[in-house]
């Protein structure tokens, strides 16, 4: 069962098929966009230490699935 506050699916895909359709959407890779706008993304997501742990700690994991 989904919770309360959470939205259909169609939501965030028609962020996703605006992206894939339009010309704005092609224009740039690199950038985020949140219901058709382009948003800054958090620091966190910014995070480019982070972000080598997350791909390291998803190396490994894969590694020993056989990947």
């Amino acid at each position: 069962m989904a919770a309360a506050d959470s939205v259909s699916p169609d939501v965030p895909a028609e962020t996703l098929v605006w992206l894939a359709t339009e010309p704005e959407g092609g224009r740039d890779g690199g950038r985020y966009f949140y219901l058709k706008a382009e948003e800054t993304p958090t620091e966190a997501a910014q995070d480019d230490a982070a972000a080598a742990r997350l791909w390291a700690e998803s190396e490994t994991l894969l590694s020993k699935l056989g990947f």
